[in-house]
């Protein structure tokens, strides 16, 4: 049950966040509550998967509304270094890590700092997960919006981006190849 009230806070901020509402006081509740619940099973990489992703929410309301979410994206990252601990094999804690190193380097971007660091750490992540499961649509996918930004950030600095731009089309085809329906309206949303 525990993890049953963490998710609802966790929704409930979703739904807020959606409709430009301050999810924060329900992210936080959500935190709050997973504490909790790892007080009764520490090893349920359910219940870390699901405090990484509400870290990782609040990272990004954080950073879409000027504030600093170095602290949320920490939190998300370290929970998944948690369930990689617990389960080395685990796609989605690779995956997710990928896209918090992507969330927190697009916030280093428009700060004006080196996101170089988190997008190379990403990719390694994105390596890793190929490694487990080759085909995966979303690793592919997120591997292509992650060289598009890679890009843009060539672009705003002057430099030629069309050898990320390449890698980006690359992986986006892969993805499509893969999954048809993993196909975005736009290059960014492929994130």
């Amino acid at each position: 049950a525990a993890i049953n009230v963490m998710t609802t806070w966790a929704v409930m901020g979703d739904w807020k966040a959606d409709r430009g509402i301050d999810p924060t006081t329900e992210y936080g509740k959500a935190i709050e509550a997973s504490r909790r619940a790892r007080a009764i099973n520490p090893a349920s990489t359910t219940l870390l998967d699901n405090l990484a992703g509400t870290h990782a929410a609040l990272g990004e309301w954080i950073s879409e509304h000027d504030g600093d979410p170095t602290a949320a994206f920490e939190g998300a990252l370290v929970a998944y270094r948690e369930v990689l601990t617990i389960d080395a094999r685990c796609i989605e804690a690779y995956r997710g890590r990928a896209d918090v190193l992507r969330r927190r380097g697009e916030w280093k971007h428009r700060a004006e700092d080196d996101p170089t660091t988190d997008w190379q750490d990403a990719l390694t992540d994105l390596v890793r997960a190929r490694a487990l499961k080759p085909d995966d649509a979303s690793v592919e996918r997120l591997t292509g919006g992650l060289y598009h930004r890679m890009g843009e950030r060539k672009e705003s600095k002057g430099e030629d981006p069309r050898e990320e731009w390449r890698q980006a089309l690359d992986w986006l085809g892969k993805s499509i190849a893969h999954d048809p329906s993993s196909a975005p309206g736009r290059v960014n949303e492929a994130t």
